[in-house]
């Protein structure tokens, strides 16, 4: 029951009604003949759901999906705009290749420890060593 006054006709009012919002206007002008100094009014409500966030996880998804596929695409694309990325690609990749830290030759990272063993003639583990102080060098310029 609301107690009102002759000000506050033609009132919009907020109902809340399990979590859902719904506007009224109250009519003072229709009822004015009561008797009772009360008046009785059904009210039928035009419901507004609040958005579902279903819909909002959908939509962020979709999106989200969106611009890694552009992402994807765009890295394929340039990466097979060159032979070498063609290469890549298919499985090829060219070899690192190294200097041999004793004659200064250019090896391949794959065989940098045999060079080293069978061209000058070092033991197996010292080669092991060598090659990984070589490989060091070109992990720490990656970074």
């Amino acid at each position: 029951m609301i107690d009102l006054t002759e000000e506050e006709d033609e009132l919009d009012i907020l109902l809340n009604l399990r979590g859902e919002n719904f506007t009224h206007t109250i009519d003072i002008q229709a009822h004015r003949d009561s008797t009772n100094n009360q008046m009785t009014q059904d009210i039928q409500l035009e419901q507004n759901p609040p958005p579902s966030g279903v819909f909002f996880g959908f939509g962020c998804f979709i999106v989200l999906f969106t611009l890694v596929f552009v992402s994807v695409l765009m890295r394929t694309g340039r990466m097979l705009s060159t032979k070498q990325g063609r290469m890549e690609f298919m499985g090829m990749k060219q070899a690192r290749m190294l200097e041999c830290p004793t004659c200064k030759e250019m090896v391949a990272q794959h065989e940098l420890v045999m060079h080293l063993i069978v061209e000058h003639d070092m033991e197996a583990f010292e080669a092991g060593e060598l090659a990984g102080k070589v490989m060091r060098r070109t992990w720490s310029e990656e970074e």
